[in-house]
């Protein structure tokens, strides 16, 4: 199962795919990290995301969150990380199912009952845009964030076919692209939305990267697809 894609500023792309990292670089030459971290056994890669120094960070179930140079890994005591992405001024925002957390200056800040709104919320990723908005998927709808106010997008005030959104990219066409649970993704750019038709019903799309020919890459719990 296919369950994220990320690319460094050396064209490496890596696919987090059960309990492996693939790296494919630019040579088409193909390397699997494993094991990962701690290397439980019932240890799934989640998310995967590359830092400004090239750093791979893993996010996976049952494990501690890891970051990978290339050479050795590092742990940091969050657990079961599903989503993974940095703001400008270097702040890393690192979320699990049911908690949203900041690492900033090396301290780890909780986002719960007392400072967000997604008390109840299940959350499935984030990433941060352009504009330093954080965006956040849950299976309650598309959450963004930015200084201290939280705005909730689903069904009933949007144009978000499914509130079960399972995952989110940022390309560099400065458009956020959704994906849900039941298949359905979307464009949103400009405050325009946009239905993408793959074709595929009731199939979560797990992971989405546009390359640099606009082709989007969906992997979903059938495989990779491929829409321009």
């Amino acid at each position: 199962q296919l369950k994220d894609i990320a690319v460094d500023k050396k064209s490496n792309i890596y696919f987090g795919v059960g309990k492996h990292v693939v790296i494919l670089n630019a040579e088409n030459e193909e390397k699997i990290i494993e094991p990962l971290g701690m290397g439980r056994e019932n240890s799934y890669v989640q998310c995967l995301a590359v830092d400004k120094n090239d750093n791979l960070w893993i996010g996976r179930d049952n494990d501690l969150l890891v970051k990978y140079n290339g050479e050795k890994y590092k742990t940091y005591p969050i657990w079961n990380v599903n989503g993974i992405d940095f703001s400008a001024d270097g702040d890393i925002w690192v979320s699990e199912k049911s908690s949203l957390y900041r690492i900033k200056n090396n301290v780890v800040e909780e986002f719960g009952y007392d400072n967000s709104i997604l008390q109840g919320f299940e959350i499935n990723d984030l990433l941060v845009d352009d504009y330093d908005n954080l965006w956040i998927a849950t299976n309650s709808g598309l959450v963004k964030y930015n200084n201290h106010v939280w705005i909730i997008f689903n069904t009933e005030n949007s144009k978000l076919k499914d509130n079960q959104v399972s995952v989110i990219n940022w390309d560099k066409n400065g458009s956020l692209i959704v994906g849900t649970r039941s298949g359905n993704a979307q464009i949103i750019k400009n405050n325009k939305w946009q239905e993408i038709n793959l074709g595929v019903k009731d199939q979560t799309i797990n992971a989405i990267y546009r390359d640099s020919k606009g082709i989007l890459l969906l992997g979903t719990d059938s495989g990779l697809l491929a829409y321009k």
